[in-house]
């Protein structure tokens, strides 16, 4: 079962002294029970904690000079001890994998927190009466004694926009922050600092080689190995496994690992618990199982679970937690499902679940825009050729895929004057710098609630690093979108998902769970709302979030 972690440094004169410290865990009724080794820890020079889960454990251990064979005894947790012994603060230049961390040296008075560059994890802090306090989630810090509680009204409004704002650093507690990927913190007695420590999303340099083949084999060999990383035998393992692309050729990699250990782990799809109160065209994208059957056929080692979640009440059951959350205390269509198979899937005594969300920025990036950028960068000849190849691909003439791919962006730029970016690469840059912080702490936090271990192999360090190389025609190519994940995964994925273009969605049916849910009238009576309206159900979704969000607060 996985862990939160928290603590509190106290200043006493003119030394920082260790408070409270430990771990916490949600029990089954999903409220927090806290952990604490306080005394346990008083007279070490050298306290550490927090969500620690290493890859290329082998390539950090040769740093350290461990042997294998005292490797593979040799914890995640006591891998940073000896990095911290060796390196001090800049062990988190040597740290790879899902990890967040609070150090305190009593012998030099420093307090470190830090976040890895990309992956699933989770860090919180806040000053309050000389003391500084941190936690893996909010829940916690909103839990301290004698504090008043200030909202952030600003950031409650970001919510409200479509793509959510996502102000860095803020939550909907005015006190309490958090840490960005590959951020880290350093208090002492004179002076706190944060700075960013890497950045991934800034590699200028590109890929060079002759012939597409071998930037095709070279991303499968970084790609597979990213998945393996993520794998632990000693733990049953799940994953949230769609129709779609990513998570089929994520499901099929470690179907192959399995596979040759002949073990077996489950998969879990959402499916509409409502079909025949679907429409005929509505009820195509809706369910995933007939293509995700094919993955399954492919290979023995999968476990196939469809979940309908009927019965489930999509907003009583879930938003009481998600209000708690100063992070992002809203509910949404999918929050039902991803609770749901996570519940599930704990109760399968499932400790790890796989997933594959940031997977569209980094390893099936469309390149949308690409023509624009080899026209605005001078390359008219591939311009040109590209151009005719897409309109082969799609079947539409020359003149309307060229106010589609080139007319079209330029207005959107100009008239939104938003900054979006116009350069293919650029853009993918900003959406990646949008959601790796975002979505890996949100898969974190709902993981912890089911005790559960979630990891992404396709937000792994150096998978991020090696696709920001690929040039972008890679991914644009010949008129095919996603060609070098298509490619890479030719032979390993069935043909029937690598050459799909059909997309899915998760939560078709859910007013249908939202007629059935009896507890809504009594939830949407403690707010101004009388019903949710089909035609807005983000907005809802969000306006009563935050409304029963305010009142909690107030009260």
């Amino acid at each position: 079962m996985i862990r939160g972690f928290f603590g509190c440094i106290k200043k006493n004169v003119d030394r920082f002294v260790i408070g409270d410290w430990g771990w916490f865990y949600f029990d089954d009724e999903q409220e927090v029970q806290l952990m604490s080794r306080s005394t346990e820890v008083q007279s070490d020079l050298l306290h550490i904690n927090g969500t620690i889960r290493l890859d290329y454990r082998d390539e950090l251990g040769d740093k350290l000079g461990i042997r294998y064979a005292d490797l593979l005894a040799t914890s995640d947790d006591e891998l940073v001890k000896q990095a911290y012994h060796k390196w001090g603060a800049d062990l988190v230049f040597h740290l790879e994998g899902d990890w967040s961390i609070a150090v305190f040296d009593s012998e030099k008075q420093q307090l470190l927190l830090a976040k890895e560059p990309s992956g699933i994890s989770a860090i919180f802090y806040l000053e309050h009466e000389g003391a500084i306090y941190f936690a893996s989630d909010t829940r916690v810090l909103s839990r301290l004694k004698n504090r008043n509680r200030i909202l952030n009204e600003s950031y409650l409004k970001s919510l409200e926009e479509p793509l959510y704002g996502f102000l860095p650093h803020q939550t909907a507690d005015r006190d309490i922050r958090y840490l960005m990927c590959g951020e880290r913190m350093l208090f002492d007695q004179a002076e706190m600092r944060c700075e960013v420590y890497t950045d991934l999303l800034s590699q200028p340099a590109k890929l060079s080689y002759r012939y597409a083949v071998d930037q095709v084999l070279q991303f499968r060999s970084v790609f597979a190995e990213s998945v393996r990383q993520k794998v632990d035998f000693n733990k049953k393992t799940g994953i949230f496994l769609s129709g779609g692309l990513d998570s089929g050729s994520v499901g099929a990699l470690l179907a192959m690992e399995f596979q040759c250990k002949q073990q077996q782990f489950d998969a879990y799809t959402s499916v509409p618990a409502y079909p025949d109160e679907l429409s005929e065209s509505v009820r195509t994208i809706a369910d995933e199982s007939p293509v995700v059957r094919h993955l399954v056929d492919a290979y023995g080692s999968i476990i196939p679970h469809a979940v309908d979640f009927k019965g489930d009440a999509v907003i009583t059951n879930h938003i009481e937690k998600r209000i708690e959350d100063c992070f992002y205390p809203v509910i949404t269509k999918n929050t039902y499902w991803i609770n749901g198979i996570l519940k599930q899937a704990h109760e399968a005594g499932v400790s790890r679940m796989m997933q594959a969300q940031t997977g569209n920025y980094i390893i099936s990036w469309n390149a949308p825009q690409r023509i624009l950028t080899e026209l605005m960068q001078g390359d008219w000849k591939r311009a040109a050729r590209e151009l005719k190849c897409m309109t082969h691909a799609a079947g539409m003439n020359s003149m309307r895929l060229l106010w589609r791919e080139v007319i079209r962006p330029i207005i959107k730029s100009w008239v939104r004057r938003r900054g979006v970016p116009m350069n293919s690469r650029l853009l993918r840059i900003e959406m990646l710098k949008r959601n790796l912080t975002f979505t890996g702490m949100r898969w974190y936090l709902d993981g912890l609630l089911f005790g559960m271990n979630i990891v992404e192999p396709t937000s792994d360090q150096r998978l991020i690093r090696h696709s920001l190389m690929v040039p972008e025609w890679l991914f644009n190519y010949d008129g095919e979108q996603k060609y070098i994940l298509r490619a890479a995964m030719k032979g390993i994925l069935p043909d029937a998902i690598r050459n799909s273009t059909r997309i899915f969605f998760q939560s078709c049916d859910f007013m249908s769970h939202l007629d059935r849910d009896e507890g809504l009238k009594k939830i949407l009576a403690r707010t101004h709302m009388k019903n949710i309206n089909p035609n807005r159900i983000r907005e809802e979704l969000v306006t009563l979030s935050l409304e029963l969000f305010k009142s909690q607060k107030k009260n």
